[in-house]
């Protein structure tokens, strides 16, 4: 009886320290900022703009 108990006290413990580190790297997780909202909208097919600047994606 003693080490069935001592077997379920330590699980308990165990499950619980886990339980605590995981919730302790969601609360720290790095969240990234979202990206520059575009500033020119050009859709394919539509004639390249010079005044947008360089195109490096010519064939991209």
């Amino acid at each position: 009886m003693h080490i069935t108990l001592t077997r379920v006290a330590a699980g308990a413990l165990l499950s619980s320290g886990l339980a605590t580190a995981g919730v302790a790297l969601i609360a720290d997780t790095a969240h990234a900022q979202p990206g520059p909202a575009p500033q020119v909208y050009w859709c394919p097919n539509q004639p390249w703009n010079p005044a947008w600047g360089e195109n490096k994606y010519w064939n991209g």
